[in-house]
């Protein structure tokens, strides 16, 4: 082979050498390697397109208090899958727990006609009558479109509820109806202010939620009552309303798979004096009127309280361990406090969410904002869309905003109408609430437009 014959081979190899090299030079550079941590959140609040921080420093965040309360287990009960009646059809599906219950009467009426608030029927024939099979289901066809009241009866137990039947042409979509008879219970006494048992007198149950079912008995020459195999929801459990309307006569309590509550109605026994607060993430009170549930731990009676003004509360209760919640209590839903009451306790509930306060400023020689101008005007724009203040009010010679329960996450503070930021842009103060801030305060130098 003569040199220039191997001149082709010798460059083709020259060629591979420096792909090898430029392979083996790139390639540390395109490896993935995971990501360098985040830095700590902080919640600082800035000018909304400021990147200089002209605003920076207003926010100062603060530890959350976390007690150390039970949480409350729930079993959901299961739900059968079902097609949708179609029209002039009523698909009824009774269980106890979560199992279908067979032979139990499916009765059905036309609302209007009978008075839900007594026995479901009136004494009535219904329109339709069957029977449960095996799984549970009662099916109704050839029906009149229209409110219908259905109840569903076993031994000497009831559920009644209301569905919609679709007539032909509808443009209603019906859905199946579910009877729930569980395996807990609600029982209590009625008593009367002279403590002397009550007789004979109506407390309804009715379910809050989607099966929305219901049922009525009368009290005992004790005074007692009992609702039995209740299943897993929220209750409204009331007293017959007689005279005037009175909210010691009514109660809302939560139910878990299988639990046994207790409600009652009139001094039944000793009682204890609990006074509260609500408070923010460092202790402070929160001002403002809003309710608060109380929830005894061993009998699952709730009271509904609403503080005062100054976020204050009180209220006479039997003795034993309370929890607190900020809302209603659902299944599964912790506590934000918990007390134990013999005759006299104290008790701080921790507002859930994060607070953020606006401290509001006015250049000297500016006329100040009313307070329902203040409420108004100012917009907090978040992941969850647009709120106006919680509250508007005075502390130790200062206005204040307030906004209650944010979650983590960058908001746009702003104002509108006849308002504007002094020493900021119109459109507003970016402000950034991290996990850790259960307390947040921003300065606020508003001016007229």
């Amino acid at each position: 082979m003569t040199r220039s014959d191997r001149r082709p081979l010798l460059l083709g190899a020259g060629l591979v050498l420096a792909l090898v090299a430029l392979l083996l030079a790139v390639a540390p550079w395109s490896r993935t390697t995971p990501p360098r941590p985040l830095p700590p959140a902080t919640a600082p609040a800035t000018a909304a397109g400021d990147p200089a921080g002209a605003a920076a420093g207003r926010a100062a965040a603060a530890t959350p208090i976390a007690p150390a309360v039970p949480t409350r287990e729930a079993v959901p009960a299961s739900t059968p899958a079902t097609d949708e009646p179609g029209p002039g059809e009523l698909f009824v599906y009774v269980q106890r727990g979560s199992e279908p219950l067979a032979s139990a009467r499916v009765r059905v009426w036309r609302v209007g006609a009978v008075r839900l608030q007594d026995q479901g029927h009136d004494g009535r024939p219904p329109e339709r009558e069957a029977m449960t099979g095996a799984d549970g289901r009662a099916a109704f066809a050839d029906l009149a479109g229209g409110d219908v009241a259905v109840r569903a009866d076993h031994g000497d137990q009831w559920r009644i509820t209301t569905a919609y039947v679709a007539g032909s042409g509808s443009n209603v979509q019906p859905r199946a109806v579910y009877l729930h008879f569980g395996t807990g219970s609600i029982r209590g006494r009625h008593v009367g202010d002279d403590g002397a048992p009550v007789a004979g007198w109506g407390v309804y149950l009715a379910g809050i939620g989607p099966d929305g079912s219901g049922c009525r008995t009368t009290t005992a020459t004790d005074g007692s009552y009992a609702f039995e195999a209740v299943g897993p929801g929220r209750y409204h459990v009331q007293l017959e309303q007689r005279g005037p309307w009175a909210t010691g006569r009514e109660r809302m309590l939560t139910l878990d798979d299988g639990e046994h509550a207790r409600c009652d109605f009139g001094p039944t026994g000793p009682r204890g004096t609990l006074q509260g607060r609500i408070v923010d993430g460092h202790g402070t009170v929160v001002p403002g009127a809003r309710f608060v549930h109380l929830v005894h731990a061993e009998h699952d009676d709730e009271h509904r309280l609403r503080t005062a003004e100054d976020g204050t509360f009180a209220a006479q209760l039997p003795p034993g361990r309370w929890l607190a919640f900020a809302d209603a209590p659902r299944p599964g839903q912790q506590p934000v406090a918990s007390v134990q009451l013999a005759a006299f306790a104290q008790c701080d509930v921790p507002w859930p969410g994060i607070r953020l306060l606006g401290h509001v400023v006015v250049p000297n020689g500016v006329e100040p904002p009313s307070d329902d101008e203040l409420r108004r005007s100012t917009m907090l724009a978040g992941p969850d869309g647009v709120t106006t203040p919680d509250l508007v009010f005075a502390h130790d010679g200062h206005r204040w905003l307030q906004w209650l329960g944010l979650e983590p996450g960058s908001y746009v503070l702003r104002v509108q109408g006849q308002l504007q930021f002094a020493d900021a842009p119109r459109d507003g103060i970016q402000v950034s609430l991290s996990p850790t801030a259960r307390c947040t305060t921003i300065e606020l130098v508003l001016a007229p437009w």
